[in-house]
């Protein structure tokens, strides 16, 4: 946002999503009901179901420390982005990010000193007029973002 197109930041504060919740679910259930008929010890499918059990409970529990809690694109492009343990990071939007009618994957730089970090918005997971005007803004900003 190079040019002074947009009035105010974008102030994005996802919450739960039920869409990511079932693919998550039904992906690692259906994991779970792949590991039982293999022919593996008893001991390696109880311990790849345990594996599978903790991750499920692990995501599905809370979104985690490390997660984005608040999403604000500035006026100046840059993103500012506050994590579950109230940490606020700026940064700037990768052109790898990808946006469609039912999903925005936010891809950002490195945070801090840390590694890159990524936000998955599904529909359900904003507003539908601030996922709206997320996916206006990512169209008219034209930085490669599929």
């Amino acid at each position: 946002m190079s040019s002074p197109k947009y009035a105010s930041p974008l102030v994005l504060k996802p919450v739960a999503s039920r869409y990511f919740t079932g693919l998550f679910l039904t992906g690692h259930l259906g994991a779970m009901m792949v590991v039982l008929p293999l022919s593996f010890a008893a001991g390696v499918k109880i311990t790849i179901l345990i594996i599978l059990l903790v991750s499920l409970l692990v995501v599905m529990r809370s979104r985690g420390l490390s997660s984005v809690k608040t999403l604000t694109w500035k006026e100046s492009g840059d993103w500012v982005l506050v994590l579950a343990d109230d940490t606020q990071y700026e940064t700037r939007l990768m052109p790898s990010s990808y946006v469609s009618p039912w999903l925005v994957v936010l891809n950002f730089d490195r945070v801090a000193a840390s590694k890159r970090r990524s936000a998955t918005l599904f529909r359900d997971a904003l507003d539908q007029e601030s996922f709206r005007q997320l996916r206006v803004r990512l169209g008219m900003e034209g930085t490669g973002i599929r």
